[in-house]
């Protein structure tokens, strides 16, 4: 007997912070984007970026810990409709490396949800090392604004050319690719642009 070919995406359950979930939807929503859509094409590269960077399971006890803190959020479900494949590949990700699923979203719904201002301080804390080091990058990218602001603003990028669908500063930050090699996506300040 033939397997009938699913019609619609199968879904997974996350539960997220409601003040994140709720700032998320308000700036998916302005930027005319749907969510699951928008978050199938960005995860097929970060889960990648997240199998790379977390080099070292974490402990039995660290992941307890994380699931036990994360419990005592006021969470809200929400189901993602995700490419199977890209569902699948995190599951695999997040049991090997002993992650919490649902920290792993609840870091990228942050950093998309988040104002660069929030975002800096959370990186580089209060002060101007943020400040510095994106004038540093901006001087690398030759003072291009577009593509400074398309790597820094992710969202941002997004509103103006939709079909940019990814971070596009983990390449830029990537030694490989000349950049600094911090890790992660290292959103920064508005002011940037004017130093």
């Amino acid at each position: 007997m033939a397997t009938k070919e699913l019609k619609t995406t199968p879904k997974i359950s996350v539960k997220i912070w409601r003040p994140i979930l709720d700032k998320l939807d308000k700036k998916l929503e302005s930027t005319c984007l749907r969510r699951d859509a928008f978050l199938g094409k960005l995860l097929k590269s970060e889960v990648e970026m997240l199998d790379q960077e977390v080099s070292i399971p974490n402990s039995q006890e660290s992941y307890e810990y994380v699931f036990r803190e994360l419990d005592k959020l006021d969470r809200w479900p929400v189901s993602l409709a995700l490419p199977s494949e890209i569902s699948a590949r995190l599951n695999e990700v997040c049991a090997t490396k002993r992650i919490v699923r649902d920290a792993f979203f609840h870091r990228l719904f942050l950093l998309l949800a988040a104002s660069n201002d929030q975002i800096d301080t959370l990186i580089f804390g209060p002060g101007k090392l943020g400040h510095e080091w994106c004038g540093e990058v901006w001087r690398q990218l030759n003072y291009s604004s577009a593509n400074f602001e398309d790597g820094f603003y992710p969202l941002g990028a997004v509103t103006e050319q939709p079909s940019a669908h990814r971070l596009p500063l983990r390449g830029r930050c990537s030694p490989k690719a000349g950049g600094s090699g911090l890790p992660g996506a290292c959103p920064m300040a508005r002011g940037c642009l004017s130093h």
